[in-house]
């Protein structure tokens, strides 16, 4: 296997960067950077609660652990005050350090090209690109993973394995005390290195590993004593259990989906009779199953990032546009479905080579670092889909935001050893016209998918941005802030107190978190408006692909303190008018905004 140098290393950071970069630009254009994003608002009031008090807060609404995270901004709030932007761009940055973590993490059991088609896969995916200019936890959380794998393969072999393990080992308690998911990385790497390390090595090795997981149990304790804290949930019904296979079915579904482009590139590059001829009978058996169940459950991709609506469409009120049309949401799903059946014959042939895997990996970097990567993936997705299957919570796309890379790096070690077994053979005859347009079906399905990636991002951009940006405008008319219901995102995060499910008054959801609350103007879809209701003002935005998100401002009275509150019937129309910087007409009932 080609040797990592350094070059390599820096030009790969540098690429990461630039797609850092890009997508901070591409909010920037929309106004999303510098504003709550999703869930993130949450997140928002712990870390400048911590600055300010240096006391930690939990708002309520948050279930991630986080307090890593709000130590990281903590300068950044001090030095910049409680703004969004600063801690955006610092999300990007780990961003940019997680993907070139996740390339070494590739290199050490695939060849350049391998790794960067299995890192270009997550990066210019539905999910990083948007997660990556928002305070969410899931790309710090990302990044701690791979930093915890990759410290983890060097910790198998080598003069400095010692310091190497004991590094993983606290980047993984790193990575839980962001998202609590983040032990299951720190638990594949003690497993791996506590089997594959030499018997005399292994008391050491546990003794550490047995340290690092009292970490996280002790601050796994001490968060769950706080106000406010969301502990988890079990819920071991059968009548529940058997609700949500379902969603178990479309969690892998969703994988296979996002790391489809690699799977193509093993379906053209493994001739599928020797896949048959390993085991006809078991792999018969196992398409068949895998079948079946895709044809009974119809899987989807679990959202809320990668929909035919766009990623968090239902932040505001009223039926969002169709991002992807029916047509070619229909051909996605049956690519995922092609995607999970090819999965499974990929799947069965890495367990069949598993034996002499771990037969070598002790010897040999490149089998150490699959044995690593395997036994996380295991341990991820097994953890996954027993969460989605006793815990009464919601499941989306983005958790497996870590598996993905890793996935399609499996794949791709795949694809290398029957290339390596095969190449005398192949270099007797140039390859047919067929054969090289075979070759780079691979390369045009990961631009394609790239494409829809960068679509998906910049539409949550545009909708993010152009609910903030609406909001403010309308504020600056004179509409106290927190009297109006700009969103979701807007809602929440100037509450300035912590959420309380306190029951639904009525939709949208997010009115019934906060006691006391009481809304009496609106944003939403142009669906949104009250039959025979004027629209107090009107916002239109344009996404890069031609997308378009179109927003209506309109009166509502709700919550306790209405009669004081708002203005008694609205007697006049005029009393929320936007308009363009600029204009020198007169007010008018409804003025239209234009945002490019």
């Amino acid at each position: 296997m080609t040797a990592l140098t350094r070059r390599e290393v820096v030009v790969v950071f540098a690429l990461s960067v630039l797609v850092a970069a890009f997508f901070v630009l591409d909010a920037a254009v929309h106004h999303a950077l510098g504003i709550p994003r999703n869930d993130d608002w949450s997140y928002y009031f712990s870390t400048f609660s911590l600055a300010s008090t240096h006391h930690y807060h939990l708002s309520g609404w948050d279930e991630s652990s986080l307090i890593l995270q709000s130590f990281l901004a903590w300068p950044l709030v001090s030095l910049f005050g409680a703004h969004f932007a600063p801690l955006q761009i610092m999300v990007a940055a780990i961003g940019a350090i997680g993907l070139t973590l996740t390339y070494l993490l590739l290199r050490r059991f695939l060849q350049p090209r391998g790794a960067t088609f299995s890192l270009v896969v997550v990066a210019l995916g539905p999910l990083f690109g948007s997660l990556s200019t928002s305070f969410m936890t899931d790309v710090p959380a990302y990044a701690a993973a791979m930093g915890t794998l990759y410290a983890g393969t060097r910790a198998l072999r080598g003069k400095m394995r010692d310091l190497w393990f004991t590094l993983a080992a606290l980047l993984g308690v790193g990575a839980f005390m962001i998202r609590q998911v983040g032990a299951v990385a720190l638990l594949a790497v003690v497993v791996s290195v506590f089997i594959l390390r030499p018997k005399a090595e292994r008391l050491v090795v546990g003794a550490i590993g047995v340290g690092a997981f009292a970490l996280v149990w002790g601050y796994n304790h001490w968060q769950s004593q706080l106000t406010n804290a969301k502990n988890l949930r079990l819920d071991l019904s059968v009548s529940f259990l058997h609700s949500r296979v379902g969603w178990d079915v479309n969690l892998l579904f969703t994988l296979c989906l996002m790391a489809g482009p690699a799977l193509v590139a093993w379906a053209t590059s493994t001739p599928w009779r020797r896949a048959w001829a390993i085991a006809p009978k078991t792999l018969s058996t196992l398409v068949a199953t895998v079948a079946l169940v895709l044809v009974w459950y119809r899987p989807s991709p679990s959202g809320n990032y990668f929909t035919p609506l766009g990623a968090y469409s239902n932040t505001v009120l009223g039926h969002p546009p169709v991002l992807f049309s029916t047509l070619l949401w229909d051909l996605i799903r049956l690519f995922g479905w092609a995607c999970t059946l090819q999965m499974s014959v990929v799947a069965l042939n890495g367990v069949l080579m598993a034996p002499d895997i771990l037969h070598r990996a002790r010897n040999t970097d490149r089998a150490g670092g699959i044995t690593v990567i395997a036994t996380f993936l295991v341990f991820f997705v097994g953890a996954e889909l027993a969460y989605v299957l006793i815990v009464p919570q919601f499941f989306f796309d983005r958790y497996l935001l870590p598996a993905i890379p890793l996935a399609a790096g499996l794949a791709w070690a795949s694809i290398e050893s029957m290339t390596h077994e095969r190449a005398p053979r192949a270099r007797r005859a140039a390859p047919g016209t067929l054969t090289r347009a075979t070759r780079a079906l691979p390369l045009v399905v990961l631009v394609l998918f790239s494409a829809l990636g960068v679509i998906v991002v910049d539409d949550a951009a545009t909708l993010d941005g152009a609910e903030w940006h609406f909001d403010t405008l309308i504020v600056a008319t004179g509409i106290p802030a927190t009297r109006l219901d700009g969103g979701f995102d807007w809602y929440a995060s100037l509450q300035g107190i912590p959420a309380f499910p306190g029951g639904g008054i009525r939709k949208p959801f997010w009115l019934g978190l906060f006691p006391n609350h009481t809304t009496c103007e609106e944003i939403g879809y142009p669906s949104a408006l009250p039959p025979g209701e004027t629209p107090l003002a009107t916002y239109v935005a344009h996404g890069l692909a031609g997308e378009t998100v179109t927003l209506v401002a309109y009166k509502i009275g709700i919550g306790p303190h209405v009669k004081g509150m708002c203005p008694p019937l609205w007697a006049s129309h005029h009393q929320i008018v936007t308009r363009p910087s600029g204009a020198s007409h007169s007010p008018s009932p409804s003025t239209t905004l234009k945002a490019s």
